[in-house]
């Protein structure tokens, strides 16, 4: 038997349809007359259907976007408006100040979504610039009320000192000088990082106990809101007599807590009647 071989056939050409020129198959387009041919039909509608497919596509997209975008506006928004109520509410100006910020990035992105502002960003903006506003009052209002107690503090204090500047001059300190003594100290240094300027209710109740140059007012009382205390105060007299320290425990090493050392021998001033000293 002969040897088979597999013989090549090349595609026969086709004729025009519109001149009736012979044409290769692959033609797009006929050589005499330019008129399309079956395949140049074929591959246009292949690059439509693409076009229309990849357009679909595309518009699909931009709709999943546009609807992101819808959502983030109004979680803007919503946003706005309860971190400017909140800041209102509390008169804290960095919260209102967050309020506004999510406000005008609501009215950028619906401007340009072309679409219209949400009323929760327009009322987060209004709220948040009124928060803003009282926040900066109440503190402006906080801050000058605090150095009005400040300076009325200092003025008691100094008040007190020029009054109790005789007997403390004296070689025996005196009850009514150490209370008026201890309340001056106490409006100007304050006790336990208490501001001075924020105590309340002075009440000198105890006895002073004197022992040479040093000498113990205790049951010394006063307030800062909720909190009482009640301490000693210590006094040391050089060219006169001052208060060096108020503390909850016994002035000088040795001695009881409002008493004099054991060692020496003391001088009481007893207790008069309750002596509630000038409130702020």
């Amino acid at each position: 038997m002969g040897e088979r071989r597999d013989l090549g056939y090349a595609p026969a050409p086709m004729k025009c349809e519109h001149c009736g020129a012979v044409v290769a198959v692959s033609a797009l387009v006929c050589s005499f007359c330019q008129a399309p041919t079956l395949a140049g039909r074929r591959a246009h509608e292949q690059a439509e259907y693409a076009a229309r497919e990849q357009a679909r596509l595309h518009a699909a997209h931009e709709q999943q976007a546009r609807m992101a975008a819808q959502l983030r506006l109004q979680s803007l928004s919503t946003h706005s408006m309860w971190w400017s109520g909140a800041g209102l509410i509390v008169c804290c100006l960095p919260v209102a100040a967050l309020g506004i910020v999510q406000g005008l990035r609501a009215r950028g992105l619906a401007r340009t979504l072309g679409a219209v502002v949400p009323t929760g960003a327009t009322v987060g903006l209004a709220l948040g610039a009124f928060g803003s506003l009282a926040s900066v009052g109440v503190w402006t209002w906080a801050i000058i009320a605090s150095n009005q107690d400040e300076a009325e503090a200092a003025a008691k204090a100094q008040t007190l000192e020029a009054q109790a500047k005789p007997g403390s001059e004296a070689t025996v300190l005196s009850r009514e000088t150490a209370c008026a003594l201890a309340e001056a100290y106490t409006w100007k240094a304050g006790f336990d990082d208490v501001k001075g300027y924020r105590m309340k209710h002075p009440e000198c109740l105890g006895k002073v106990t004197v022992d040479g140059d040093r000498a113990v007012l205790d049951d010394w009382r006063f307030a800062h809101t909720t909190t009482r205390y009640d301490v000693n105060v210590c006094f040391k007299r050089g060219g006169r007599w001052y208060v060096s320290e108020m503390k909850k425990g016994a002035c000088w090493e040795g001695a009881a807590p409002g008493a004099a050392s054991s060692a020496s021998t003391p001088t009481l001033t007893p207790a008069g009647p309750k002596r509630r000293a000038v409130e702020q």
